[in-house]
């Protein structure tokens, strides 16, 4: 498997106008991925929007990843 890290943490340029607050991965599609920590499922993001295709968990603290 094949795994790149597409957005670094505090990353600006055309897309995070503002300091990105994440970390983006990108890996095949199909890939079994595991959170770092207890949490439930954010937001999912089609590939529709110029992010591509995600999501994001929102941990039991209120953050979210």
């Amino acid at each position: 498997m094949i795994v790149r890290i597409t957005s670094r943490f505090g990353d600006v340029d055309a897309v995070h106008k503002t300091p990105h607050t994440g970390i983006d991965i990108a890996m095949p599609e199909g890939t079994s991925l595991q959170a770092v920590g207890e949490g439930v499922v954010d937001r999912i993001y089609d590939g529709t929007a110029a992010i591509g295709k995600g999501l994001s968990i929102r941990y039991e603290d209120g953050s979210a990843g």
